[in-house]
């Protein structure tokens, strides 16, 4: 399935879904003020165009990402309702179920989550930390582990994570997410 397969509305909502889950965290906490919240829309950008060069990701999810940054001119008035976010993916998904088979499926909503997760993560008092935050959270990701506490996420940061976690429906379990029994 290709995005070009998808209604006009759709493939807009689609596109515009990993910015607005990330947006959605980083606009979640206010208390770190102007810095924390440059520093994680940078981290989203970053994310998006590392998951858009990112075959792995999934071919529908690297179609997605990719043109979420091709259309980066826009990011700002994607901003808007953003406290629907969470309604929005469900809808989306909802649409998406039938059209998209469900390998493909799946991967994009475990690449929003890990995106979401990782806006959350990104504020630190350095760029070394940062970086660092970033790097361990991947890491523990890519091993099917997750760590003992997520560094630099607050209580309402987790709240937000856990409404886009059960507006993709998915469960966080490991054994679940590496299709074991």
């Amino acid at each position: 399935m290709s995005l070009e397969n998808l209604s006009d509305e759709l493939r807009e909502a689609v596109i515009k879904l990993p910015y607005r889950v990330g947006y959605f965290i980083s606009a979640a906490d206010r208390t770190g003020g102007a810095q924390a919240d440059q520093t994680e829309l940078e981290s989203l950008e970053h994310l998006l165009t590392f998951y858009a060069e990112d075959a792995v990701k999934g071919e529908f999810s690297q179609s997605v990402m990719a043109e979420t940054v091709r259309r980066k001119v826009f990011w700002p008035s994607w901003r808007t309702d953003i406290a629907k976010t969470p309604r929005d993916v469900r809808d989306v998904l909802t649409d998406l179920e039938i059209r998209v088979d469900e390998k493909n499926l799946r991967a994009f909503k475990y690449n929003l989550y890990e995106l979401a997760q990782t806006v959350a993560e990104s504020f630190s008092e350095t760029q070394h930390q940062k970086t660092q935050s970033i790097l361990m959270s991947w890491l523990h990701r890519a091993l099917g582990v997750r760590p003992a506490t997520q560094q630099n996420i607050s209580d309402i940061e987790q709240r937000a994570l856990k409404d886009i976690e059960d507006a993709l429906s998915i469960s966080l379990d490991v054994s679940h997410k590496r299709g074991k029994k």
